[in-house]
């Protein structure tokens, strides 16, 4: 498990430059991801190893002087466990973090061992699309995600 330190760092990374993100699937089911953005693939590669996760590059062709970017990411139930860790270190995507944990841990996953996959019902998809929605209103630009940390 990482220090207390390097939690606070990541929490801090995440607040500035990166996302918590729940995307509702065509099926039914969804899938979370914790992500940061940052230009420099030390420190990517340095939250990879100390977090695990993944560490993808992007080339953006907007501009022709932007760097490549880097993105680290960690997703599932590895997201879920990276949040617990941080979520305590966090201060503008907080309540994002406190959601997705919530999210994750009612998703009522198929039992270990079962092959089948069976469609989620129909009070669990509107469960999931409540969880995403409440997400996509934390995430927008002007959402109430870190009004609340600072105003109250």
């Amino acid at each position: 498990m990482p220090t207390d330190e390097e939690c606070a760092y990541l929490a801090g990374m995440v607040d500035a430059d990166g996302s918590v993100i729940l995307r509702q699937q065509s099926s039914g089911s969804y899938s979370m991801e914790v992500v940061v953005y940052n230009v420099n693939e030390p420190l990517m590669r340095w939250l990879e190893s100390t977090f695990g996760g993944h560490v993808r590059s992007e080339k953006r062709v907007k501009y022709s002087g932007w760097r490549i970017r880097w993105i680290w990411g960690a997703g599932g139930s590895h997201a879920r466990e990276v949040l617990e860790w941080i979520e305590k270190y966090m201060h503008v995507k907080k309540p994002q973090a406190l959601l997705a944990i919530e999210a994750w841990d009612n998703r009522n996953p198929r039992p270990r061992g079962e092959r089948r996959y069976q469609p989620p019902d129909v009070d669990a998809i509107a469960l999931r699309r409540e969880y995403v929605d409440r997400m996509r209103n934390l995430n927008a630009v002007g959402g109430n995600g870190a009004k609340d940390v600072f105003e109250g």
